[in-house]
């Protein structure tokens, strides 16, 4: 019997071992595959978006504006200055009236356009007076620097000075025609020459229209070159009075 309870003791020790050691196996195996386990991976929830609904546009009234143009000169009355200007008259950009010869009667209406200045005009603007029938012819003279086109400044005196002599000699008269004639001196090439002849004529032309109010209808242009010299082209003096040109202005004279 002694024998039969030591080994029953001794199978118990080995149980409990077994049992001990094997359980601590069984756990570390628990703990060990829980841990290889993949984790889910916890995010926060995204808010969904919710679709914009697109907003209908709003009706608007289409507001049509009509230009007006009141005095009837080709410029609308948003743009003109002169919202009143006479009908037939011709007008700037501005749609104000022009009178270019300066007698108080405007543009498109006025049937003596180069009228000079200061002379008294009749509601036409023409001369208030009655022509005699006599006409008067006057020249005047510039001369330019060597291939040169530029008035020179004194001439600006010279001749507002003589246009006041004219005036003065007739004090009722009518502008009836400017003739311009463009010379140069024998220097260079002739073709040039007259070229520069030309250019001189033309500068001429706009300086007395600029100036004078001076009907530019009424002013003939003409360039001669080298062809008509005053005087010799071997001296500096003679060539200086080629380089000219000669305006005749030719007036009527009228009764008072």
């Amino acid at each position: 019997m002694k024998k039969y309870a030591i080994v029953f003791g001794i199978l118990f020790i080995c149980m409990g071992f077994i049992i001990m050691f094997g359980g601590c196996a069984t756990q570390e195996e628990a703990v060990k595959e829980e841990a290889e386990q993949p984790k889910e991976e916890v995010s926060e929830a995204e808010p969904v978006e919710k679709p914009v609904e697109a907003a209908e546009p709003e009706e608007k009234d289409i507001e049509i504006v009509q230009r007006i143009d009141s005095d009837g000169d080709g410029i609308y009355d948003d743009a003109d200055q002169c919202a009143e200007s006479p009908a037939g008259v011709q007008v700037d950009e501005f749609g104000c009236p022009k009178d270019s010869d300066k007698d108080g009667v405007y543009d498109g209406i006025d049937k003596c356009p180069g009228t000079v200045r200061g002379v008294p005009v009749d509601s036409m603007g023409c001369p208030a007076a009655k022509p005699s029938g006599k006409t008067a012819r006057y020249k005047l003279v510039l001369e330019f620097d060597s291939d040169s086109s530029s008035v020179r400044p004194i001439y600006y005196i010279q001749f507002k000075n003589r246009f006041e002599e004219i005036k003065k000699a007739n004090p009722y008269l009518e502008v009836l025609r400017v003739e311009v004639k463009g010379h140069s001196d024998g220097t260079g090439i002739a073709t040039y020459n007259f070229a520069l002849s030309q250019r001189r004529a033309q500068a001429v032309r706009t300086f007395i229209f600029s100036q004078f109010g001076v009907d530019p209808g009424s002013i003939k242009v003409q360039a001669f070159g080298e062809k008509s010299p005053v005087a010799s082209n071997r001296s500096r003096s003679g060539r200086q009075k080629n380089r000219r040109v000669e305006v005749y202005v030719t007036v009527k004279n009228l009764d008072n």
